[in-house]
Parts: structure tokens; sequence; C-alpha cells
């Protein structure tokens, strides 16, 4: 998987132990999402929007949550795909992939 950066249309704020996410760059139709990210994929959006590599994500997340390598290597991708579906993380561009 390449290299993803935060979508710069998308504001993150954290509400206690909460963080939300905001598409403000959409159609007026569009206004009405808001997404809701638990603890794991709070991580994985933050390092995956610096440009981190699914592999150091993944063995952090492993690390943290004391899980399998393969397990949280499946579950980082799953949710960076979800991520760049939702349009809240981009590819990025004129960066190699990690």
């Amino acid at each position: 998987m390449a290299v993803c950066e935060k979508n710069p249309g998308v504001v993150e704020r954290n509400l206690r132990n909460a963080t939300l996410l905001i598409p403000v760059m959409r159609d007026f139709d569009e206004l009405n999402c808001l997404y809701s990210l638990n603890e794991t994929a709070r991580l994985i959006w933050r390092e995956a929007g610096s440009g981190r590599s699914v592999a150091d994500i993944s063995s952090q997340i492993a690390e943290t949550y004391d899980v399998a390598p393969d397990t949280a290597q499946a579950d980082t991708e799953a949710v960076i795909q979800e991520l760049l579906n939702l349009k809240l993380l981009v590819m990025a561009e004129g960066l190699a992939p990690q």
C-alpha cells in the first residue's frame, strides 16, 4: 500500500475520549457527515496520515494492543482502506511508497 496523508478537507476534533472527523470541503449535500474513531482507528488515522508505512503502523498496533502481527497487519490495512474509501485519507502525491 502506498503512502497516505490526511485529506486537507477533513477537520479533526478530539472530545473527551472520542476523535471526530468532519469533512468540510465536500458538496453541500454531503456536509452532514461525521465520523467517530475508536482508539485503534485514531492511532491508525494519525500514523497513516503522517506518511508511516502499513508495516510500521501494524507493528505498533501489535505491540500496543498485544495482538498477533498478522492480525494487526490485516486490521491496519482494512482501516486504512476504509479511510481511503471515505476520502478521509488520500494517497500522498510526490512521495514514494514505504
